[in-house]
């Protein structure tokens, strides 16, 4: 999907799609010792949310030598946490021991430049 599809309400230098002055809101979220299984198992959880996630511009995950890493980029901060709000804790407490065995640390930032290819 073209970034213009991704995000039809901004206007994209077309040669390279940087979207500046974004004020988009990036969270990457690492829980310690975490694994894909448990990752799956939340997404399971979640059921039709994990796609119908308004606001949600991308979202990455995966392992690392120290745990599982999940990385979101929304167009607001309050979408991204309406979203938790209705959707995450309960996929959470679902599954239960199924799921990660410590809590995220979590890192939020505002972009200042955003860049997708074409």
């Amino acid at each position: 999907m073209s970034a213009a599809a991704l995000l039809p309400n901004v206007e994209f230098d077309h040669e390279f799609d940087i979207r500046r002055n974004t004020m988009t809101f990036i969270r990457v979220a690492h829980f310690p010792g975490g694994t894909r299984e448990q990752y799956h198992a939340i997404d399971e959880a979640l059921g039709d949310a994990v796609n119908n996630a308004p606001g949600r511009i991308l979202l990455a995950a995966g392992g690392t030598s120290t745990g599982w890493n999940v990385v979101q980029i929304w167009e607001t901060e309050d979408q991204l946490e309406a979203w938790v709000q209705l959707h995450l804790g309960a996929a959470f407490t679902k599954v239960g021991a199924r799921g990660y065995p410590a809590p995220p640390e979590i890192s939020d930032f505002t972009a200042e430049d955003l860049r997708i290819a074409p």
